[in-house]
């Protein structure tokens, strides 16, 4: 069994370049050339197929390509695995997605001018990041679009000097941040910058809008917030933030007709037949499979119970009963998913190790609202920064105690 990440949380997953195949547990005899054959699915498509054929084509007589293979979730790294397998020439997948249409995260809607886009928005970063790449190559990149984080950190609706000290306090933020090292001893995002913010106020001395540095320290938190996909900052390593590698260039490059555009690369590519809709899965059972890990030499082998003979599958069980039989499944599911279902899914269950893992990833959630206006009033790509004024917290409190006397 194979874990790819879920798609699109972000920036964080929107980077598919990242998204190395992990695995969770090593069941099959030919586990070393299903991994050459996953590390390929994230490889330019002039990868060299001589070499694939020699690692992957016969294992003891048995041809790998004519093995079954399920892979759960048909998201962007599902579809993007079913894709990559077509072109390697394997034609025994199956595709399985609890919902009744593709895509994953990637969900837009088509409201007759524009693509509202309910998931997924943007392509972060252009330099070696293979979906841009794809999607350059296929004409779909809008290259008119701006860069909206550079515009939504300029505050170009407030005037000249508010703006210069709300940017100066946000570069001297991310500086900190950018270069922060592991001997300063905070293991928290948030604790660091209520200790930076406090030095920031000490070293520019006096400043003629205390009110609205706070203010926007605050919508600094919120928006550090967004961009890394967590509800509360408290909850952010900062030891492992600036191990992320993030692709170089626009980080909000958008795609011509809304990025679900993207999925029909992969779709025209992949049989209709391999992908089946509304296939919740609620049992892996892999209890065919027994095996130990042999550490010798700092070489890894695995001994499987039964011999090459003998037939083993995994059996996918699906939530209306029907049961597929699989050599390999590649599991694509969201991480949430995952954290909620995995003491369940798997039988038998799977490592100790591979759960505490699970269970300790965070995983956060982004909403977003669209609000719909009669009449344009802002200018092409405007943004309006909001800043929450302690004001509106009074007003909000004087309300709610009339609204309670008057009640009672």
């Amino acid at each position: 069994m194979h874990l790819l990440p879920p798609s699109l949380h972000k920036k964080r997953l929107v980077n598919w370049h990242n998204h190395d195949a992990f695995v969770i547990e090593n069941l099959f005899h030919y586990f070393f050339c299903v991994v050459e054959v996953v590390t390929y699915f994230f490889q330019p498509t002039n990868c060299k197929m001589m070499e694939l054929n020699d690692c992957c084509n016969m294992q003891n007589g048995i041809n790998i390509f004519e093995k079954k293979i399920i892979i759960i979730g048909a998201g962007i790294s599902g579809l993007t695995c079913g894709y990559r397998l077509k072109e390697l020439g394997f034609q025994n997948v199956k595709i399985l997605e609890a919902k009744s249409r593709v895509g994953g995260r990637i969900h837009g809607i088509d409201v007759g001018s524009k693509f509202i886009e309910l998931g997924a928005q943007w392509i972060h970063g252009q330099k070696d990041n293979v979906i841009y790449e794809i999607a350059q190559r296929k004409g779909l990149v809008d290259k008119d679009t701006f860069n909206y984080l550079d515009e939504l950190k300029s505050f170009s609706n407030f005037s000249a000097e508010e703006s210069k000290a709300l940017t100066s306090l946000f570069e001297f933020l991310e500086e900190k941040v950018n270069n922060y090292s592991d001997n300063i001893g905070s293991n928290s995002l948030l604790p660091f910058l209520n200790k930076q913010f406090n030095t920031f106020l000490t070293e520019f001395g006096p400043c003629n809008f205390p009110e609205l540095l706070n203010e926007g320290f605050e919508w600094y938190l919120k928006f550090l917030c967004e961009v890394n996909g967590c509800h509360d900052l408290s909850t952010l390593s900062l030891n492992l933030l600036n191990r992320y590698k993030e692709c170089e260039g626009n980080q909000t490059v958008e795609i011509k007709n809304g990025i679900s555009s993207l999925l029909n690369i992969f779709l025209n590519v992949i049989p209709p037949k391999w992908v089946l809709k509304n296939k919740p899965i609620s049992k892996i059972d892999w209890s065919d499979f027994k095996f130990e890990l042999i550490k010798h030499n700092r070489e890894l082998k695995y001994s499987l119970q039964n011999d090459l003979q003998n037939c083993r599958n995994v059996k996918v069980i699906c939530a209306d009963g029907e049961i597929f039989l699989a050599d390999h499944v590649v599991i694509t599911i969201p991480l949430g998913c995952l954290k909620k279902y995995n003491h369940s899914l798997f039988i038998p269950p799977l490592s100790k190790v591979k759960q505490r893992v699970i269970d300790s990833l965070g995983f956060g959630a982004i909403n977003k609202i669209y609000l719909q206006f009669h009449e344009v009033f802002w200018k092409p790509n405007a943004i309006f920064n909001v800043l929450w004024q302690k004001t509106f917290d009074k007003a909000i409190l004087k309300e709610t105690s009339d609204k309670s006397n008057t009640h009672n």
